[in-house]
């Protein structure tokens, strides 16, 4: 037997193994025609999962989302055996190529999935409102529904009362939307009464003042005017304190209702996505304005050097290196050595460089320079940042934070991978509080330097792709998001949300200058452009 294996490029996946595992599982089935009945599949004819994300899970109605193989494109085509959704590029490169006898649909098309079995949902469960499929309902199965098929709708029936659910969901929001502005309006007679309170005791220091002047002059005149004096003083004192103790004493109960109010606006406005935040002009400057003379194809992850006068970019790119940047443009480009090739962060560490490249041929952590050595074991390491005498290393395909020694380029310990799904940028604060940002929970998870659990959780709500990370010296939080078009700028301490900043294009790494200027690399993801990819700045 003679078999024929065909090495595909840098961005497919390599099917050497897959395709050869496939076509013997083939052949010992004796299978010959497509298998479209996704109750009766076999679990030896399933494909290797990707490992850009799992399968989809029974109960799923995923929406329209990136291709599981490139993690890139958007899917166009959902395969029935694989469950998962795929670019056009990589449908072709793997299903035409070496699963042909596949299923697959448009993803406009693709089934909803029964809850608890791996069948097609048939109909919905109005009890534990869930999408349940034939099998669910027959007394040889021991799911919960087969003991009230009473409850057992149609689909149709099903969307319909989840959207009677969802219009009186959004009755009640607005119900609470009005309690809450009446609040406000009490609140804001409370304000006026408070700064008439303030306006009487100023008032009354006012009066004190003209009693101490007159004390000074009857003190120079008899007994009796100095008595006068003594009890004017006496009176305003006394009506300043009483003024006092009053404001004190409702003071705790008006900022008690005013904090549990905005708590509760909080709450509302986190359930729906804030809009994009206009950015302001910056005078002399537009407020985005691409950085001329770089050239880029596939830029990412940006890192600055130690007097903050330059940039570092990595260029994700077979035929690119990564380039170093002079921000005021007092020198030209200059690009860096062949070894950053495909690098998707690259970090200057004195007169070395830290490099972190991805990929399935060009996957490393290796340090350059004075100091050399080279990991090729991590899971598809993405960006990296320096603390101490340590490289914090994020592991996409892992869900972790690898800590390595600079110097030997060992393991230490590992962060997150309680927490961590797929962790991609990283940064360091002032106090030395390690940021997270993480495509899959959508959040920014926080640990300490010393390692150890999360501490707390950045931007619920708020992100749908979350991919570059960096932290300045006050302690922000910039986060771009590929998916929605904008750096969202927070608080490191408290979360909150400083800003959000629109971009025209897929922003992919961030770095805040010293001056408050904001710099954004993007990619159109589009491969036949020449200009697909370059730097902005921006400003908040």
């Amino acid at each position: 037997c003679v078999c024929v294996c065909v090495l595909f490029s840098f961005n497919d996946r390599c099917l050497l193994f897959d395709s050869l595992l496939f076509s013997l599982c083939r052949r010992s089935t004796n299978k010959s025609t497509p298998i479209v009945n996704m109750a009766a599949r076999p679990q030896n004819q399933g494909p290797l999962e990707p490992s850009c994300s799992p399968r989809a899970a029974p109960g799923s109605v995923k929406k329209s989302s990136k291709c599981v193989d490139c993690c890139e494109r958007d899917g166009a085509i959902f395969c029935h055996l694989c469950k998962n959704e795929y670019c056009l590029e990589c449908d072709a490169a793997i299903h035409i190529r070496s699963r042909k006898d596949h299923p697959r649909v448009p993803v406009d098309q693709r089934p909803a999935y029964c809850a608890i079995h791996d069948e097609e949902a048939k109909a919905f469960c109005s009890q534990h409102e869930r999408l349940i499929c034939v099998s669910c309902t027959s007394p040889l199965c021991a799911g919960e529904c087969a003991s009230h098929t009473d409850k057992v709708k149609s689909l149709a029936e099903g969307a319909t009362l989840l959207q009677s659910r969802l219009t009186t969901l959004e009755k009640d929001i607005e119900s609470e939307e009005s309690e809450v502005n009446k609040e406000l309006a009490v609140l804001k007679e409370l304000r006026t009464t408070f700064d008439a309170r303030i306006a009487g005791l100023e008032l009354s220091a006012a009066n004190a003042v003209s009693a101490r002047a007159g004390l000074t002059a009857a003190h120079t005149q008899s007994p009796a005017h100095l008595f006068q004096g003594i009890q004017a003083v006496s009176d305003a004192a006394s009506a300043t304190r009483d003024e006092l103790k009053a404001i004190c004493k409702e003071q705790p109960r008006i900022i008690t209702a005013a904090v549990d109010k905005l708590q509760a606006l909080i709450a509302t406005a986190r359930k729906q996505e804030p809009p994009p935040r206009p950015r302001p002009a910056v005078p002399g400057r537009p407020a985005s304005a691409p950085l001329a003379g770089v050239a880029l194809r596939n830029a990412v992850e940006i890192r600055g050097s130690r007097d903050g006068q330059s940039i570092v970019v990595a260029d994700w790119d077979m035929s690119k290196a990564a380039q170093q940047i002079w921000l005021d443009g007092s020198r030209d480009p200059v690009t860096l050595s062949d070894a950053t090739i495909c690098a998707t962060c690259v970090v200057p560490v004195d007169d070395d460089l830290l490099i972190v490249a991805a990929g399935n041929i060009t996957n490393r952590v290796q340090r350059v320079g004075r100091v050399s050595w080279k990991r090729t074991d991590l899971q598809w390491t993405w960006a990296a940042v320096v603390l101490g005498n340590t490289a914090l290393v994020t592991e996409h395909n892992a869900g972790q934070v690898s800590r390595l020694d600079m110097l030997t380029g060992k393991t230490i310990d590992r962060l997150g991978q309680a927490t961590l799904q797929r962790p991609r940028g990283i940064g360091v604060s002032p106090t030395g509080d390690i940021y997270v940002a993480d495509m899959r929970t959508k959040l920014v998870h926080v640990f300490s330097q010393q390692g150890g659990p999360q501490v707390r959780t950045l931007g619920e709500g708020l992100f749908k792709s979350p991919m570059g990370l960096f932290v300045d010296g006050r302690g922000r939080v910039y986060v771009t998001d590929t998916e929605a078009n904008v750096v969202v700028v927070l608080d490191g301490h408290s979360g909150a949300l400083l800003g959000r900043i629109a971009v025209e294009k897929s922003p992919q790494g961030v770095y805040a200058t010293r001056e408050g200027d904001i710099i954004v690399s993007w990619w159109n993801g589009k491969y036949a452009d020449d200009n697909r990819a370059g730097l902005m700045r921006v400003s908040l």
